[in-house]
Parts: C-alpha cells; structure tokens; sequence
C-alpha cells in the first residue's frame, strides 16, 4: 500500500493505492494519526487506486472517522473500484458513511 497526502483549502485528503490488508492497515493507522492529532476534520479518503480492502482496513476507516466525528468533523470516501464498492456495501460501511464517485465531488461535499 502506498498513501499521498494532500490538502484542498481546509480539506485533507488522504489517496490510497494497492491493497488495504491487515499490514496495510497499520500503516494507514500511521497515516491518520498525525492528521487526526493535528486538529483535521474533513478528511478525503480517495481510493481510485485501491483494488483490495479487509476487514482492518475497513476499521481503521471507522476509528478515523469517529475520532473526526467526535471533534465535530467528517470523513468521506471517494473513487472506489467495483470490488471495493461490494465489500462496502456488503460490510454495511457506504450506509453510516458517504461515498462519492470522484474526489471532485467528495470535496464539494464536505
């Protein structure tokens, strides 16, 4: 897995590429801390690029995004392969989060 951070104005966004397995996990735990600790709270996650997700990847996604909850703020996915899209929806994770089609779209909807 590799990650590229960068902002939009006040926006953080996070692109993802490769596979989101239990190793790939923690480093985008690594990702997310120092952004989360910095006070983020709009966060992109673009996943145009990632063609597997887990289980950990998925909860890592849910602990960042109840953290940025908690601070008044949210986090969005965006660009999902159709496989990462299933497993998505087959986890129940597009219903308490939303999922736009590009990144484009997911910045003008934070």
């Amino acid at each position: 897995m590799q990650t590229e951070t960068s902002k939009v104005d006040s926006i953080d966004v996070v692109a993802i590429s490769g596979r989101l397995d239990p190793a790939a996990a923690i480093e985008l735990k690594k990702v997310f801390t120092p952004l989360l600790s910095a006070g983020a709270t709009k966060l992109v996650v673009d996943m145009a690029a990632v063609e597997y997700i887990g289980s950990a990847g998925l909860r890592e996604l849910f602990f960042a995004a109840k953290s940025l909850e908690r601070a008044g703020g949210k986090l969005v996915c965006c660009s999902l392969q159709p496989e990462v899209q299933r497993i998505f929806d087959i986890a129940g994770f597009s219903i308490p989060y939303q999922v736009f089609a590009t990144r484009d779209e997911a910045v003008k909807g934070l």
